[in-house]
């Protein structure tokens, strides 16, 4: 991309990539108990929890205990059988235990594992082939659930679980201390059918906490970044210097971050009646966090000194804070963003070398779609941003400075299994858009000067090198369109990814007006301002994901 009638110091801030890192671990096969008809228990988180206090084995990361409510159908009423029974992980074999892991029976203010003591006698249990079904709700660790009976019958509709917690703002200085949540699990819900009496209960565990990291390097030959100032979202929007100015701030339109100690949450069941209790699952709310509108990561103090994601500096790349552990990860509480994330920054570039020369950079802003923006539970996010010398800050100070046009873009995705595995690791990058008009390139850059006048859209595969093939249809790979966007502010790729197409924004439609048919596109401006190239390149669980690239088209000329 020419560049050449911008400030070529000038920087911008890039979205370099994202990876979602989900734990992978064991989920052991369930033997064959020895006794049909007696009702054991197997476990299993699912994922491997590489940044947990808790690591290593499943009966490790449950701290050996997890507690069970389960109960029968029997002639279309609900039974209970386990009554908040504590399970824990006990190595000889019994009658309810056979394979030599999760032994349910005990007496009375029996302690059979750290943080366990019963609180009744708990009876060996068998299974009772009249009954429809049975169903598990369980939870670790056993202090952390409070299960919920429907009023009136035995049967469990929700259960409230405390102990979350997660990092939300900076959490510095020498007398700081961490917020270290316990790990809290939660499991699948559970439906067993006649058929499967024979088997040990599988139970499928989630962590209900997920972990996050920012990190941000720069690539500007000849200049450091000796300072940087982070702005915040408030009331009149995305203005507000931060409190904290060396944070890392991430901002969304809506409030969609929790975080905090203590916090406490209401899970609900749903046991899926209109489908044959085929795939129940379970949902969650927080009681007592309160949702905001930014999430605070590392702090710089002496500016960016990664130059490289492949830093292996952690605190260079990520940052420091009380909060964050020796990967660079933080401790959050899952959310539902279904809005893109915003990083807006000021920062200073210092001359290397004797000259001290500094360049003050304003506004440069990048953008996450909104796709990859929900924290799930039990999963790794990696953020990683990148200022170089595109910009679309400005190192003026008058309303006319130039700032840069260039697309600040989602550049890639990297999703791998545990190091406890062989590592396999997907890259997903996204296209380079290219636009050409005949007479634009000059001696100052690319330039659209012509109305009435074709313009012509390619879209490249950066790995490859292949165009790739376009269409206009919604909702589709390589759906390609074009909106006119007028005159009345500075359209940018951060604000298209943040706010999407406005209805103030006019689609080009028509054959007269756009044309695309195999790798190429064309369409042609019908009066000056600024124009949006939206391109389609990854649905992603039903959600479209884009690439933008914007012009502006100075003149009414033919």
């Amino acid at each position: 991309m020419n560049n050449k009638n911008y400030f070529i110091f000038a920087a911008a801030i890039a979205l370099a990539s994202c990876s979602v890192d989900e734990y992978m671990g064991e989920n052991p096969e369930f033997t064959q108990t020895t006794k049909e008809n007696i009702i054991g228990f197997g476990g299993g988180t699912g994922s491997m929890s590489r940044v947990t206090q808790n690591t290593g084995t499943t009966e490790q990361m449950l701290d050996k205990q997890f507690k069970v409510y389960g109960w029968k159908t029997v002639n279309s009423t609900s039974q209970k059988v386990f009554d908040n029974y504590s399970v824990w992980y006990k190595t000889d074999n019994t009658p309810s235990n056979p394979n030599g892991d999760w032994e349910y029976v005990g007496n009375l203010n029996d302690t059979p594992t750290t943080g366990v003591t019963l609180n009744k006698n708990q009876y060996i249990k068998y299974w009772d082939y009249s009954a429809t079904d049975y169903r598990f709700v369980a939870g670790s660790p056993i202090s952390a659930f409070t299960f919920n009976p429907t009023s009136g019958k035995d049967d469990i509709a929700s259960a409230t679980v405390t102990g979350l917690g997660g990092h939300i703002t900076p959490n510095t200085g020498e007398e700081s201390t961490a917020i270290q949540p316990d790990p809290v699990y939660i499991a699948q819900p559970k439906v067993i059918t006649p058929n499967n009496h024979k088997n040990a209960v599988e139970l499928q565990f989630t962590r209900l906490q997920t972990k996050v990291r920012v990190g941000i390097y720069e690539t500007i030959k000849g200049y450091s970044i000796s300072a940087i100032k982070f702005y915040k979202k408030g009331d009149s929007g995305l203005e507000e210097e931060s409190t904290y100015a060396n944070n890392v701030v991430l901002t969304s339109s809506g409030e969609n971050f929790y975080g905090g100690t203590g916090v406490t949450a209401n899970v609900t069941y749903d046991w899926d009646e209109d489908n044959d209790n085929a795939n129940p699952f379970f949902k969650y709310e927080y009681n007592n966090a309160i949702p905001v509108k930014n999430w605070y990561g590392g702090e710089f103090a002496s500016g960016i000194q990664a130059i490289s994601s492949n830093e292996s500096n952690v605190h260079y790349l990520y940052g420091t804070d009380t909060d964050m552990n020796d990967k660079g990860y933080f401790t959050v509480i899952p959310n539902n963003n279904n809005q893109a994330i915003i990083i807006k920054c000021d920062y200073t570039l210092t001359a290397e070398g004797t000259s001290g020369e500094t360049i003050n950079v304003t506004g440069a802003t990048a953008a996450i779609p909104a796709a990859y923006c929900k924290w799930e539970p039990n999963k790794m996010y990696t953020y990683i941003f990148k200022i170089s010398q595109e910009t679309n800050g400005t190192t003026g100070t008058g309303a006319d400075d130039p700032v840069g046009l260039y697309p600040i873009t989602f550049d890639a995705v990297v999703t791998a299994e545990t190091v406890s595995q062989q590592g396999t690791e997907t890259i997903i990058n996204t296209p380079s858009i290219t636009t050409y008009q005949a007479g634009s390139v000059t001696t100052n850059g690319i330039e659209y000067n012509k109305v009435n006048k074709k313009i012509f859209v390619t879209v490249t595969d950066n790995s490859t090198g292949v165009d790739k093939e376009l269409n206009q249809q919604d909702n589709t790979i390589g759906c390609l369109k074009v909106y006119n966007c007028g005159n009345s502010s500075l359209v940018t790729e951060a604000d298209l990814q943040a706010s999407g197409i406005k209805d103030t924004y006019k689609q080009i439609t028509g054959d007269e007006n756009i044309s695309v048919s195999g790798t190429k596109a064309t369409f042609t401006p019908q009066t000056a301002g600024y124009y949006a190239i939206q391109y389609c390149y990854e649905v992603k669980n039903t959600t479209p994901v884009y690439k933008y690239k914007v012009i502006e088209v100075k003149s009414s000329g033919n």
